[in-house]
């Protein structure tokens, strides 16, 4: 009669991601993907698509989040597993059926077989390796807490070093001049969007005008710098070589569900006023800065919000004083992208239907990518 625990033990789907992110050196190779490593970060070209230039696909190699992984251009990603699946099945979105084949092809590949169960041995050395994986993600994550804490000092310190928006700075000709924005007939300008006359841009080794944002979160606190690199006069965005250099950059990690707070609508009350006062107004978020201040013109009546980036939709919580609330979309013409921020906007929607809030979707004409392009004529 067998003992106990020489039973074969049941694993999890959660178990061989585990497994696959303490082999990701040897896990992205055998998945056809190389590229520089750089902080812990490999940047591979992406298989899935006709990716020529190294920047938005990235994988993590070592940290607290070893074996994750993200695509910027559906600005999406997930754990080491559902990185096989992506790669070698389908790509974007990742399928149900995808995951199942990529759970397969995981086993076979870990030495496990088809079976849903393994042997106790090899129990015992991956319970061994997951204690030694969690002491040192729980290592990693102490690090990054003390160093994120820092880094957020350190954008603060970076916003504060800038002038407020005002005629002549180039913050303030990119937005007038360069987007056709018209401030002047904003009854206050925005105190967390400045103007820094010199910034670095590392990837072009650059120092060159920024239009600096704060991100905040919902309590007042700081999140991050939402950053706009612009030319020598300001008068439009930094000209990079190749579509995957960024000239717009968020910093530090760890913003989820902070925003830009760009106008007090109607009432020019705070939410904690409005809140206190028994105000209530419809509260809007816009993805870019540019679009948010737009709206802001248009619809003064309006709360208006700048989220940073489309998937930041499905992390916003609106204010108590919200009345109703409005996301503001752009005309996606990648399929994946609009299909991966509409799952974003559709997170927000639930939320606000729990709290019994209307919800609406405010989009420019087919004809334009966004409210800003439509407001200046620039068709896409």
């Amino acid at each position: 009669m067998n003992a106990p625990n020489s039973r074969a033990v049941e694993i999890s789907a959660r178990e061989i991601s585990d497994m696959l992110a303490q082999a990701i050196d040897r896990l992205c190779p055998a998945l056809g993907l190389n590229g520089q490593i750089a902080h812990g970060k490999m940047y591979p070209l992406n298989p899935t698509r006709a990716d020529r230039t190294p920047g938005s696909f990235v994988i993590e190699m070592t940290g607290r989040h070893q074996g994750w992984w993200k695509d910027f251009v559906p600005d999406d990603g997930g754990d080491a597993l559902d990185l096989v699946a992506y790669v070698m099945f389908g790509g974007w979105p990742i399928t149900r059926l995808a995951k199942a084949e990529a759970l397969r092809w995981a086993k076979r590949w870990l030495g496990i077989g088809d079976s849903g169960r393994i042997s106790p041995d090899a129990s015992a050395r991956m319970q061994k390796a997951r204690v030694a994986m969690d002491e040192a993600k729980a290592q990693a994550e102490g690090m990054a807490m003390a160093n994120r804490d820092k880094d957020r000092r350190r954008a603060q310190a970076m916003f504060l070093e800038a002038k407020p928006l005002a005629p002549g700075t180039p913050g303030w000709r990119y937005l007038t001049e360069g987007r056709g924005i018209p401030l002047d007939r904003m009854e206050r300008i925005p105190w967390a969007v400045r103007s820094h006359h010199a910034m670095r841009h590392v990837e072009t080794d650059q120092v060159v005008p920024c239009l600096i944002s704060a991100l905040l979160f919902a309590d007042g606190t700081f999140g991050a710098v939402h950053r706009i690199f612009l030319n020598k006069e300001g008068s439009a965005k930094l000209a990079v070589p190749g579509p995957h250099v960024p000239v717009k950059k968020i910093w530090p990690r760890g913003w989820n569900g902070a925003f830009v707070p760009i106008s007090r609508g109607q009432s020019g009350l705070s939410p904690r006023e409005a809140l206190a006062k028994g105000v209530r107004d419809e509260c809007a978020y816009w993805e870019g800065v540019e679009n948010a201040f737009t709206a802001a013109v248009l619809t003064p009546e309006w709360r208006v919000s700048a989220v940073g980036t489309g998937g930041n939709f499905a992390n916003v919580e609106p204010p108590e004083c919200a009345r109703a609330v409005i996301a503001g979309r752009d005309n996606d013409r990648d399929r994946k992208t609009r299909a991966s921020v509409t799952a974003k906007v559709d997170q927000l929607r639930a939320r606000c239907e729990a709290r019994g809030l209307p919800f609406f979707e405010s989009w420019p004409d087919k004809a334009f990518k966004d409210i800003n392009d439509m407001l200046r004529g620039v068709r896409s």
